[in-house]
């Protein structure tokens, strides 16, 4: 037995996203007590990062190292598209 869901998350720009409600509501959707949860980002320039939700300093303390880490311009020739992202998505992965 398996449930799939399509989300579409609009965002406002750069930056992180809690997606926790979203996933929630898929799984609930499935009415499955046990399973695997499969989450795909069709996004070239988007990551997808795992991790405690358990305060939002954790997510401020994210963005603020990577925006440090990936400044708006000056670090890249590539001007074809935001190359910032480019950066840490190869370092993080997608």
């Amino acid at each position: 037995m398996f449930h799939q869901v399509t989300r579409l998350i609009h965002t406002p720009g750069r930056g992180t996203q809690n997606m926790t409600a979203s996933v929630e509501n898929a799984l609930a959707q499935g009415k499955m007590t046990t399973g695997l949860c499969h989450s795909f980002v069709r996004h070239t320039r988007c990551g997808l990062m795992l991790c405690e939700n358990a305060s939002p300093d954790v997510r401020l303390d994210i963005e603020g190292r990577f925006f440090r880490m990936t400044p708006d311009a000056g670090l890249c020739e590539h001007r074809i598209e935001p190359h910032r992202r480019r950066i840490v998505v190869t370092l993080y992965g997608e």
